[in-house]
């Protein structure tokens, strides 16, 4: 948990995942929202996988993300929302 929709970091996702771990969708299910919500209430939860290394590559172009794509698997990426797009309001929230 960074800060969900109000913001957060990638790296962060990487980093708690190779020093804690990712715990099950059954122990902490995604809410698509953090309020009200703290990491103790999902402090009994199990890993049931780690992440053996995490980094960061600074202002990738699109084909070095490609690149990490095809030779590493999934990976976690932050973006910039552009000044247009900030206003936009999907009524889900």
């Amino acid at each position: 948990m960074t800060e969900g929709c109000n913001g957060g970091w990638a790296i962060l996702d990487g980093y708690l995942a190779e020093i804690g771990g990712v715990v099950s969708e059954e122990c902490a299910p995604y809410l698509a929202m953090t309020g009200g919500q703290t990491c103790g209430a999902y402090s009994n939860c199990q890993p049931v996988a780690k992440v053996s290394r995490s980094y960061s590559i600074d202002k990738p172009t699109e084909m070095q993300i490609k690149k990490e794509i095809l030779r590493n698997g999934m990976l976690v990426t932050d973006w910039f929302m552009p000044s247009y797009a900030r206003s936009y309001k999907s009524g889900i929230f």
